[in-house]
């Protein structure tokens, strides 16, 4: 037999369901397995791990290998057990749980024998994520960049700093290195990093580590379906946080350090790279980071204030590996690195041109600021101190203001006079590339490195793919040719300019907007109204007969409206629910959003683009806009108008003749079905001095009448009733929808929410609303609709009280209130309002 050129270790701890599969892979192998040895550790598994390891030894006896078996020790351990008995010239260290492309062995042993291998510090191959769920491949990982060039490419780490290797279980390493080294796992750094830990050790002891990168290798790396992975599920245990940036981030560039006098980049950015990671994680809605205890938080933001002191700004502000927002890396930089920004700066970065007012930012603190207009100094017509936090602690202070731009503007803080920029915050840059140069310098692209002087950029892929184009011109090019002459027609012109342009989306009205047109079109008669919605859709007749100006949704009108219009409303902040990609909105046109509520559901990053975000109610607006929300809106941007729709509730109470009890049942969310079937079937439900009606969408309804719904249930599509009839007529409305809290609410309607499961699943809780009892199953949920019933449908106090607090005095008036917000976009604002002096 051959000498090991290769030795797999393969670390295993109740992995019987998914070892098969890895086997499989390893016999299905290009070239076979004549030159590798093949190491099993059984890490005291509790199941058949390690005998399936031994009958598939057993059953090839051409094959080198043997079965290692210890008590539990963790990953690291059993790596290490395997590490000490391979004897390959390299050693790698799959999963069991992953798989292995048929050529991915033959790859690596090829280059592993070749000349071009032999100054490789480490050869990585490339990893490729396994939908367990679907079956289908997903290279999306972060680091696929690295394999962007076909075949084989080798890489010297000092000069391409971002190319980092973090797994192991897709790297080989030279083991007679590693054991000069004194390398081995260390077993404290867990659930994950420890195989970044040992490699970035490893490569730290060369001055130009270079890393082989194999593109034809590809190993499957399988995503649990139950997400029951250590790199999945290790979010919501503590030595995720405390661990790995004690034993692992920090450790690592201490001993770096010290072994070198400084730590490279390519290491800070490996750290980097990791610990990005958990900043990000902790932005997503649900994320387990938000219900680990504060202490762990705690102890994680100072463990990384240290690991910080042992990585550069300027590492900081050009790591690219992954994407992050500036807003991370000021909180880097000035809140966990440094206590504050070095240098007074303020940046100018939003004009309304119709109320003459900019937009200025700086990070300084706010208490020491001054601002001057004209040399005098004046008062924010808007403002709010932003404040970006993570992990439970505030780290960055932002003070947005809205000054008057009629003169010269400068803002001075603690006696300093700030640098003044225009545009989006921006860090230090410390490179710069050739597009940039020739585009700022000399307003041109810079010149091809094509010898053959061939056009580079947006209009030579455009020639060339006009070239392709087969005769006749296709349809879509000459509809979007059609519709763009058409709106420069003086038709289009005077049947749409100024038009305010309202939806609820293409899909379907019902909404918002359809109660304000109703209002413009009977009050405003001065507006040019149009209503925006696909043809397709179920409203389109029922508005049309009503006598709605409709526009279809992708229609050449459609264009031609957008190309004049002056405002865009609607209940989506989604642009496309107006706009096609491929149309250009009037540089004054203006969009608002009628949000439904809550707002705070809503994501502010998607709300900043807006240039009017208009509530439902005081505590929506405040959540945005007040001092310490992490939004960039203030009260520029995002005012109470209550909803359209509110409006149209108290219409349909008016002169409602009395009728007996009445439940409404609403359930909306995707969750708790089996909860809501077991409400339904509830006898209680369906006695005769009690009408209980149940209004949801068709899919919803559906799946609810797996068995046939009880009897005298009256049921009604959510999406073509009347809802706010059905809101007027209801006793008690229980439901887990949050604008029909709010409808009902407004009407002074007891409301109960049933909300299955963990609040953190659905990422929002009825009880941050506090206009009714949440009940999370059946049983409970009647128990609050009885007591409901027995008080004749008034709420509690607390719950009536609270809705004052929320809505203050209930009437008619929204939709004007909406009118008048959209036309002050628009309105220039007087001397009075602009200047308001200290």
């Amino acid at each position: 037999m051959p000498d090991v050129l290769l030795s797999l270790v393969v670390p295993m701890y109740g992995v019987a369901g998914y070892l098969p599969d890895f086997l499989a892979s390893l016999d299905a192998a290009d070239g076979g397995l004549g030159d590798l040895e093949v190491l099993f550790v059984d890490d005291g598994s509790t199941d058949a791990s390690g005998q399936i390891a031994a009958d598939w030894l057993a059953a090839r006896p051409g094959v080198r290998g043997q079965v290692l078996t210890k008590e539990n020790g963790g990953l690291a351990s059993a790596r290490n057990a395997g590490l000490a008995a391979a004897s390959g010239a390299w050693v790698t260290f799959p999963d069991p749980d992953d798989i292995l492309t048929p050529s991915y062995l033959q790859v690596v042993r090829e280059f592993l024998a070749s000349p071009q291998c032999d100054d490789v510090h480490l050869v990585a191959t490339n990893l490729v994520f396994l939908q367990e769920a679907t079956g289908e491949r997903d290279d999306s990982h972060p680091l696929r960049f690295k394999f962007a060039e076909a075949h084989h490419r080798v890489v010297d780490l000092a000069t391409h700093p971002k190319f980092v290797h973090l797994s192991a279980a897709s790297g080989c390493y030279r083991r007679a290195e590693l054991l000069a080294q004194g390398l081995s796992f260390d077993g404290r750094i867990r659930p994950t990093f420890e195989d970044a830990h040992l490699t970035g050790l490893h490569l730290a002891a060369y001055e130009h580590p270079r890393l082989a990168l194999l593109e034809d290798a590809v190993y499957l790396y399988r995503k649990r379906a139950d997400e029951s992975s250590a790199v999945q599920s290790g979010w919501s245990v503590r030595p995720k946080y405390c661990d790995i940036p004690r034993y692992g981030w920090l450790d690592l560039l201490r001993r770096v350090a010290e072994q070198r006098g400084t730590v490279p980049t390519w290491t800070q950015n490996l750290v980097l790279y990791d610990a990005l990671r958990y900043f990000r994680r902790e932005r997503r809605r649900g994320s387990p980071t938000s219900q680990i205890p504060q202490e762990w938080k705690d102890e994680f933001l100072a463990l990384f204030r240290e690991v910080l002191t042992l990585i550069d700004v300027r590492s900081i502000e050009e790591y690219k590996i992954t994407p992050v927002s500036a807003d991370l890396r000021r909180a880097l930089l000035y809140g966990l690195k440094s206590p504050g920004p070095p240098v007074a700066q303020c940046w100018f970065d939003r004009l309304d041109t119709d109320r003459r007012l900019v937009r200025v930012r700086h990070f300084r603190d706010a208490k020491g600021e001054e601002f001057r207009v004209r040399g005098k100094a004046v008062q924010p017509v808007y403002g709010k101190v932003r404040e970006l936090s993570w992990f439970g602690h505030p780290l960055v202070s932002e003070r947005i203001a809205w000054l008057p731009a009629v003169g010269t503007v400068a803002v001075w803080v603690d006696g300093e006079p700030c640098r003044t920029q225009i545009g989006a915050p921006a860090l230090g840059r410390y490179a710069l590339g050739a597009g940039a140069i020739w585009r700022g310098l000399a307003e041109r692209e810079p010149p091809t490195d094509d010898p053959t002087g061939g056009e580079t950029g947006t209009f030579a892929v455009l020639r060339e793919a006009v070239g392709q184009w087969d005769r006749p011109v296709p349809r879509e090019l000459m509809d979007n040719a059609l519709g763009r002459v058409a709106s420069r027609s003086g038709w289009s012109r005077r049947r749409y300019t100024d038009a305010w342009l309202l939806t609820d989306g293409a899909a379907a009205a019902r909404g918002d907007a359809e109660h304000l047109y109703r209002y413009l079109r009977a009050q405003q008669t001065g507006v040019n109204t149009w209503f925006l919605l696909g043809r397709e859709s179920a409203d389109w007749e029922r508005l049309s007969a009503e006598g709605f100006r409709l526009i279809a949704y992708g229609s050449r009108d459609h264009q031609m409206a957008l190309s004049h219009c002056r405002h865009l409303i609607g209940s989506t902040p989604d642009l496309r629910a107006f706009c096609p990609e491929q149309v250009e909105l009037p540089a004054d046109a203006r969009r608002t959003y009628l949000a439904p509520g809550p707002a705070t559901a809503e994501p502010a990053r998607a709300l900043e683009s807006l240039d009017l975000v208009l509530t439902p109610t005081v505590a929506e607006q405040q959540a945005l806009v007040s001092d310490g929300s992490s939004s960039l809106l203030t009260d520029h941007d995002v005012q109470v108008a209550g909803a359209p729709r509110f409006d149209r509730l108290l219409e349909a109470g008016r002169g409602l003749a009395p009728s007996g009890p009445t439940v409404l049942v609403v359930p909306v969310g995707e969750t708790g079905l089996d909860e809501w079937r077991a409400l339904l079937a509830r006898e209680d439900l369906h006695t005769t001095d009690l009408r209980t009606v149940l209004l949801t969408t068709v899919e919803r309804a559906a799946a609810l009448s797996a068995e046939v719904l009880p009897r005298g249930v009256e049921v009604y599509d959510l999406h073509r009733s009347d809802t706010a009839a059905l809101l007027a007529e209801a006793t008690v409305v229980l439901t887990d929808e949050a604008a029909l809290t709010l409808d009902a609410a407004w009407l002074g309607r007891a409301v109960v929410h049933l909300q299955p499961g963990e609040v953190s699943a659905a990422g929002w809780a009825y009880r941050d609303l506090g206009l009714g009892p949440v009940t999370t199953d059946a049983d409970g949920a009647m128990a609050a609709v009885h007591a409901a019933l027995d008080r004749g449908g008034v709420p509690e106090t607390t719950y009536a009280q609270r809705a004052v607090e929320v809505f203050g005095e209930r009437g008619t008036g929204c939709c004007e209130r909406v009118y008048l917000a959209v036309r002050g976009l628009t309105r220039q604002l007087s001397r009075k309002e602009l200047f308001r002096r200290v």
